[in-house]
């Protein structure tokens, strides 16, 4: 069974996930792992398929070519191994996520006045701020 990274690229319009699922599923491939994201109006679309033995690269893109056209997209398709996604040996590894709308020049720039904050590693929790008993008389 051969691994196929695919990826499309076009403007956003009903239909390219339709039109591109059904073109792997009749070649008989199954999807892997899936990416899909709209940027500035255009539909950015990546996927891992796994294609039965017999289907290639080249038979993939004799298949997409059609919806390629019709729709207007930029589509690519190639073989990928187990290796590409193996981890690599030696050195740590590391995830960040970033949530929240940007401002442009607050990069790197601790709060005015307050200096930087202390980098937490994973797991740690912000420091409790404590409030000031409250005595009802």
């Amino acid at each position: 069974m051969a691994r196929f990274a695919v990826s499309v690229f076009g403007r956003d319009r009903p239909g390219i996930v339709a039109a591109v699922s059904r073109v792997l599923a009749d070649a008989g491939c199954n999807l892997e792992d899936t990416s899909m994201t709209i940027l500035r109006g255009h539909f950015a679309m990546m996927l891992v398929v796994a294609g039965p033995a017999g289907v290639g690269e080249a038979a993939l893109r004799t298949g997409l070519d059609p919806v390629a056209g019709r729709l207007e997209l930029q589509v690519s398709v190639r073989e990928v191994t187990d290796e590409v996604t193996a981890a690599g040996g030696g050195g740590a590894r590391y995830a960040a996520a970033v949530y929240g709308a940007g401002r442009p020049g607050r990069r790197g720039r601790g709060r005015p006045g307050r200096g930087r904050r202390r980098a937490r590693g994973p797991g740690e929790l912000p420091p409790r701020r404590r409030r000031p008993a409250v005595v009802a008389r």
